[in-house]
Order: structure tokens, then C-alpha cells, then sequence
């Protein structure tokens, strides 16, 4: 997928990626293997990238939204309260924030959702 976005970035000279990474992507986990181990991957790949891309006006980030009113996160944690959670519309935020020129200065960062919300409110 990024690679087809910097074909039509690329010539623009500008652009946000963005990519939904994980806490159990910067901390390992156990019994989370595959999906630790893939978000450990996201993170690399959103450095990686936003280092490629920089001379191009482009910038890379990824996000962790922290535990989220979703259907994975009430299959992982059953007894957990989900109305206890932010809804992922709640998180989104952070996404429109990072999509926008106000964050042109931000690339190859790791964001955990609930402290930019505090920032951006």
C-alpha cells in the first residue's frame, strides 16, 4: 500500500503516511506472537520509510491507539468493561491531526493516541 501512495506522492512532493502499530509493537507480549511480532514490523517499517521519504516533502508515523472500544479488544479481554474504552471515532483525531499540514514537522515518530488527545484537546 505505500508503495502505490509514493507513486502519486512522490511527484506531489508531499504526503502522510500513517500506520496503526500497537503497544505490544514496541513491548513484546507473550501469546500475542504473530501480531506482536507484525506490529514490531509496522514500527520499523514507519522509520524506515519516513527516512526514504523525507527529501520528498513526505512524512511516516505510526500510531498506537491504546485500548479501543473494539471487537479484537473484547475477544482479548472478556472481562474488560468495553464502556470503559474510547470508541475508535474517539481516537480519529490523532489520524485527521497527523494528516493535516499541522503536523508537518512530525515524521518517524511512534504516537501513542492517548497522549496527543490530551495535546490536540
Amino acid at each position: 500500500m505505500i508503495q502505490e501512495a509514493l507513486k502519486v506522492m512522490i511527484p506531489q512532493h508531499g504526503g502522510s503516511i500513517i500506520n496503526v502499530s500497537s503497544g505490544v509493537g514496541r513491548v513484546g507480549r507473550a501469546r500475542w506472537g504473530a501480531y506482536a511480532a507484525s506490529k514490531f514490523g509496522v514500527e520499523g517499517l514507519t522509520q524506515l520509510v519516513a527516512d526514504e521519504v523525507r527529501e520528498f516533502a513526505i512524512r511516516a508515523n505510526s500510531v498506537n491507539p491504546g485500548p479501543t472500544r473494539t471487537e479484537m479488544r473484547a475477544l482479548a479481554y472478556p472481562e474488560e468493561d468495553p464502556l470503559s474504552l474510547p470508541t475508535p471515532d474517539h481516537v480519529a483525531s490523532v489520524f485527521v491531526y497527523l494528516a493535516s499540514d499541522e503536523s508537518a514537522a512530525i515524521t518517524g515518530q511512534s504516537l501513542d493516541a492517548r497522549d496527543w488527545l490530551k495535546r490536540l484537546h
